[in-house]
């Protein structure tokens, strides 16, 4: 039986905004910078998975193949479930998988509680991919 990593992230869900891009006046190059929401939703994400991954002692592995589940409650039926799991897998790479190409199915759920929002995500290693083998 494989492990399962869960947690919380209490809260307004965000949803992973686009980067900006702009012309630095200064240096006349062209650069991009994410909404300071998106970063620190991205953040707080970071947080609580990284508690969950200490307590149940997961460690990324970069062979392998995840499945992730997302219960995304809203305190309005406001956005696009992609948006909401883009910038929750954002926020854990590098703890719950080294990258997240490495998620190869995933499930969000969205509905609204206005009276506690918050993302409730389970992640589970699917396999190794060094160990499968097709026939």
């Amino acid at each position: 039986m494989n492990t399962v990593l869960r947690f919380t992230v209490p809260g307004a869900p965000v949803p992973c905004a686009r980067a900006r891009v702009f012309k630095d006046s200064r240096t006349g190059r062209t650069r991009s910078a994410n909404p300071a929401r998106t970063t620190a939703y991205k953040r707080a994400v970071r947080t609580h998975v990284a508690i969950a991954a200490n307590l149940a002692r997961w460690r990324p592995d970069g062979d392998a193949e995840y499945g992730v589940d997302l219960v995304v409650y809203r305190a309005k039926r406001v956005g696009d479930w992609d948006n909401y799991a883009k910038g929750v897998l954002d926020g854990m790479r590098g703890i719950a998988w080294v990258d997240d190409r490495q998620v190869v199915a995933a499930r969000v759920v969205m509905k609204v509680d206005r009276g506690n929002p918050r993302v409730v995500v389970a992640v589970e290693k699917l396999n190794s991919k060094g160990g499968l083998e097709c026939s």
